[in-house]
């Protein structure tokens, strides 16, 4: 985990990271460190999370060349934003709570726990790889991995 390499303590780190399609999100806190050094833990945090770009920090930093809003107002403006109104319904996965009880030899409520809102066997192969490296709790693990269903748009900052 790139931004537990960082300083992110590992809670931080899974919250950043929860439900995310890719490593992005680890990526964006790391790169957020060294490019906008002003900005605390928890901007850099809110910037970073559920991103699947780089852009909500290449936002922020033409946002922040222009100097004509706060730092809030530049991360309010470009952290990854959902649409207004639920996503459409949808069933969980059955291969993801298969993979988990037959492969990951979970216990059903934990296979359920990771697979319930899963569109794939992603959540699962997550969970496997994870525990594979043996660096943080099955319980943390299951955290990281579960498909939250939060939405993970890239948004852009206006030209000037």
């Amino acid at each position: 985990m790139l931004a537990t390499a960082r300083g992110l303590d590992e809670d931080h780190a899974i919250q950043l990271c929860q439900g995310a399609l890719n490593a992005v999100p680890g990526q964006c806190y790391s790169e957020a460190v060294d490019r906008a050094t002003t900005l605390s833990t928890q901007q850099i945090m809110t910037l970073c999370a559920g991103t699947t770009s780089l852009e909500p920090l290449a936002c922020f930093s033409r946002l922040a060349a222009v100097g004509t809003m706060t730092e809030d107002q530049m991360i309010n403006y470009c952290a990854t934003a959902c649409p207004l109104g639920p996503p459409p319904a949808e069933n969980s996965s059955a291969q993801c709570q298969a993979v988990a009880l037959e492969r990951a030899n979970l216990p059903h409520q934990t296979a359920q726990q990771l697979c319930t809102n899963a569109r794939s066997v992603g959540p699962a192969l997550c969970f496997m790889s994870g525990r594979g490296l043996h660096v943080i709790s099955d319980s943390k693990l299951v955290t990281l991995c579960a498909d939250y269903r939060r939405c993970q748009y890239v948004t852009t900052a206006p030209a000037y």
